[in-house]
């Protein structure tokens, strides 16, 4: 083969690929992406896909109400460590420990490590009384054992009528240990206060409830008035605090803010 045909064998090639690159180029910017909508919609046939599937292959029969609920606390679990579905009797249950006072054995509680903790007992509590301490794991209540990840579900097991018994099982240096004891009704004070010296004062806020912010403006002015209407500083401890309503917390935080 001469050097001039294969030359025109090389330009014919060329021009032969480009034109399928610029085809193929324009066929594929024809499939426009799929909208918001369409992806949305696949998602919702993927989902009654898996949960019909789950009911028909399952090993044991399942309520709807009961996957549905699933997925709703998957959905948000896994949106952050802080963020939880509750149902009514939930949400109820933590409205009733944020409000000042309810009915069970007096223990902040929080969940660590998949761990129903105590975080300390409520002095002259129930609990107090009965030797809880802080960093027990709750494991059961009544012989009912406590699934992980259920606060909740715990709160909600510890609660119950004035004067009625509960036991609860701790584990405590791999021991089991059985705590039987009365509930009441709990009045909780989250701010305690003292003065370290004479010029200092000290206090401590157990939870974010809704009546704090009240309680540690007035245990403030109190400590001023018990040391002359003058303090130098104020020790703030929130050590082993679990939380509680955001609105409290806010509240707290404003009232040691000053404008310049």
């Amino acid at each position: 083969m001469s050097l001039k045909t294969r030359v025109i064998l090389v330009i014919v090639i060329g021009v032969v690929m480009g034109l399928g690159l610029s085809i193929g180029g324009g066929l594929l910017s024809t499939v426009e992406p799929a909208s918001k909508e369409e992806l949305a919609w696949d998602q919702a046939q993927l989902f009654a896909e898996v949960l019909e599937r789950i009911k028909r292959d399952y090993v044991e029969p399942l309520d709807d109400a009961v996957l549905f609920e699933s997925a709703i606390r998957g959905m948000v679990d896994d949106l952050d460590p802080h963020s939880e579905y509750l149902d009514a009797n939930e949400y109820r249950n933590i409205r009733n420990s944020t409000t000042g006072s309810y009915t069970g054995v007096g223990i902040e509680v929080a969940e660590i490590d998949d761990a129903i903790r105590v975080i300390s007992p409520i002095a002259g509590s129930p609990a107090a009384r009965s030797g809880i301490r802080s960093g027990d794991e709750i494991v059961a209540v009544d012989g009912r054992p406590i699934e992980d990840g259920r606060l909740g579900d715990t709160l909600a097991l510890l609660r119950g009528q004035v004067g009625s018994l509960v036991t609860l099982s701790v584990l405590r240096d791999d021991v089991v240990i059985d705590h039987e004891m009365r509930r009441q009704i709990i009045r909780v004070a989250s701010v305690h206060k003292e003065i370290l010296s004479a010029s200092f004062g000290y206090v401590r806020v157990n939870q974010f409830s809704e009546n704090t912010a009240r309680e540690l403006s007035r245990a403030v002015d109190e400590l001023q008035e018990a040391n002359g209407g003058m303090l130098e500083g104020i020790v703030l401890d929130l050590r082993n605090n679990p939380g509680g309503v955001l609105d409290s917390a806010v509240d707290v935080s404003d009232l040691f803010w000053t404008r310049a």
